[in-house]
């Protein structure tokens, strides 16, 4: 059974701080004559993304923390996530799990919550 993002807190990340980074499988060697050789190195590629997100301290508390620690296995498996500023789907795992979080305040009475994501494939 797949893991859920928890219903009360909003997906979408903000925008500001959003980072993409396609993931490599492959890499090339200089070669004496011609041009470079390439290689896969895997079957898929391991794209990662920065988000942040803007919540209350109660959803930080009540509701993302207990589902990192409890769901997540302290952030370590994977859960279902759609990205709305993309609008795709995807298989997300917390890259450093709990630790791999950062928070500080603001703006106003919100928090700043930021990870980084690995998104390994489109759920289905």
């Amino acid at each position: 059974m797949a893991i859920e993002w928890p219903a009360g807190l909003p997906a979408e990340p903000a925008r500001e701080g959003y980072g993409y980074n396609l993931g490599k499988n492959g890499e090339e060697s200089q070669t004496d004559d011609g041009p470079p050789k390439g290689r896969r190195t895997s079957t898929m590629a391991v794209d990662k993304v920065r988000v942040q997100f803007r919540w209350t301290v109660a959803q930080y508390k009540n509701v993302f923390l207990p589902w990192v620690r409890n769901d997540l296995a302290d952030g370590n498996k994977r859960f279902d996530w759609h990205d709305g500023l993309l609008d795709t789907d995807h298989s997300a795992k917390i890259v450093g799990g709990r630790g791999g979080v950062s928070v500080r305040p603001g703006p106003g009475a919100k928090l700043t919550v930021s990870f980084e994501l690995d998104l390994i494939d489109a759920v289905a």
